[in-house]
């Protein structure tokens, strides 16, 4: 018998078959993990079919799907989308399934309509007009119907639920919303920051002063949208960074007449280019802040962010 088929006492080959053995199930475990989080689309819901080849991109390459948009998807750890067809007759509705390095609902909760309602869909979902979202995990997705029809709400629902039921369960993370005030915050307002391309969705005039934060969030505090007061924290990873941030925006906002700036004992305040009264407040590793239709309003909901 060869030395190299000999086997040693617990009848395992020492000719590195086992190395072997132990690779491929490596790679089946591995590959197994990849697909159970990242589930084919179905090809058929109900009267939908699926037609045409799944389309893939991932990373970097997202910028070759979308002409604009791509950069919120990234700041929010994209890693994957897949997209899929689906016809019914001459209607198309489009699934896309994206795939994040965290939570989906970062951005989901910046792509939410105003106008829309929300619907029963794994984490959290809405539907406006004739398409669907919804987060689940570490997925977001988007339904769409391609033209107008009578059912196109109805039918990107039902295509929604079939796709969320095949995604792995998980719970969504919103740490950053639940550092907000809970008291007279408007239902579905919340937003999660990750970078300056989400601080512009919720304020252009904060993006304009504030950079270099990892991470934030707002939501809107009032009766109604229109009196509402928006209110929100920026983190940076050290007071330092913060403090440094809070030094730069009151030197740009000094500059900017429009802003009708003043800073004093920590505290920057300011006009929004709507005309509204802000304050910004350093306090550690956060920036407070506050935009309303009455410089008092926004102080009470720093104060409240304070605590």
């Amino acid at each position: 018998m060869p030395p190299a088929a000999q086997k040693n006492f617990r009848g395992i080959p020492r000719d590195g078959t086992l190395a072997r053995v132990v690779t491929i199930a490596f790679l089946l475990i591995a590959g197994l993990a990849v697909a159970q989080s990242f589930p084919e689309l179905p090809a058929n819901v109900g009267a939908w079919r699926a037609v045409g080849a799944v389309e893939k991109h991932a990373g970097q390459g997202l910028y070759t799907y979308m002409n604009g948009g791509a950069e919120l998807y990234l700041e929010h750890g994209f890693e994957e989308l897949m997209v899929r067809f689906y016809e019914r007759g001459n209607d198309q509705i489009s699934v896309e399934l994206y795939r994040m390095k965290d939570s989906g609902y970062g951005v989901f909760t910046l792509l939410r309509s105003e106008n829309g309602e929300p619907v029963a869909i794994a984490d959290a979902g809405f539907r406006s007009g004739y398409y669907v979202i919804f987060s689940s995990g570490k997925f977001f997705c988007a339904v769409t119907a391609q033209s107008e029809f009578a059912d196109a709400g109805e039918a990107a629902v039902e295509i929604g639920k079939t796709v969320a039921a095949q995604l792995p369960p998980a719970g969504s993370a919103r740490t950053q919303i639940e550092l907000l005030p809970e008291n007279d915050r408007l239902l579905h307002s919340d937003k999660i920051i990750a970078g300056p391309v989400g601080l512009r969705n919720v304020s252009d005039t904060l993006a304009g002063l504030f950079s270099g934060f990892a991470e934030g969030a707002a939501a809107r505090y009032g009766r109604d949208k229109e009196a509402s007061v928006l209110a929100g924290f920026l983190r940076w990873r050290s007071a330092a960074q913060a403090a440094a941030a809070f030094k730069q925006a009151t030197q740009r906002a000094s500059k900017e007449k429009d802003f009708g700036a003043k800073s004093a004992n920590g505290e920057i305040s300011f006009f929004d280019f709507e005309g509204k009264s802000g304050l910004a407040v350093v306090s550690g590793n956060q920036v407070l802040f506050a935009i309303a239709r009455e410089p008092t309003r926004a102080r009470e909901l720093v104060t409240q962010l304070r605590r």
